[in-house]
């Protein structure tokens, strides 16, 4: 499980160019894409990208925790990869895949 720190205020600039929000548009499409579950390669990657993107204007590092530290109320769960998951209809065809989304 890993999470973004902020070590400084991250500014806020309603000015800022269009660049920067393009650059912030692609950041999230790069993770629109990813299987972000909970504990899962997907959000770490998410979670890289996003602290990469906030490296240009704040110090921030990138913490993780191992599986079953416990943190405040509960405890970090098992890391588990999807590698098939589908829906199907009872004529076989399906109608949502993980594949497609996972690449």
């Amino acid at each position: 499980m890993a999470g973004i720190v902020n070590k400084t205020e991250f500014p806020h600039d309603a000015s800022s160019s269009n660049t920067s929000a393009r650059t912030i548009k692609d950041t999230v499409s790069g993770i629109y894409i990813l299987n972000r579950a909970l504990v899962s390669d997907g959000i770490d990657q998410a979670f890289e990208m996003i602290r990469k993107q906030m490296q240009a204007y704040a110090a921030c590092t990138l913490e993780t925790y191992p599986p079953t530290k416990p943190v405040w109320t509960w405890r970090i769960p098992e890391r588990f990869i999807v590698d098939d998951a589908y829906i199907e209809l009872e004529d076989g065809t399906k109608i949502a895949d993980a594949k497609e989304k996972m690449g």
